[in-house]
């Protein structure tokens, strides 16, 4: 599924949806759920429904931007 909003306007917001997370790292869904459980990723749960937290996502990929670091290797 894709979203239509912009990143600019993901950046702004606190919580984003899977797809939307999927989007902006381009991965998929299955994989941020992945990376939620191993706690590369902030998830919020309410019920049944998960969240990514927006701000700490955009932290760690500005952080890997500005070190010039590659992402730890998947296993």
């Amino acid at each position: 599924m894709k979203t239509n909003v912009s990143r600019a306007d993901l950046r702004n917001r606190e919580l984003l949806r899977i797809t939307e997370a999927a989007t902006v790292l381009g991965e998929s869904r299955a994989n941020i759920y992945l990376r939620i459980q191993r706690g590369e990723i902030k998830g919020i749960r309410f019920g049944k429904t998960i969240r990514v937290h927006g701000p700490s996502l955009f932290a760690s990929i500005d952080e890997l931007v500005a070190g010039n670091q590659a992402p730890p290797a998947a296993a």
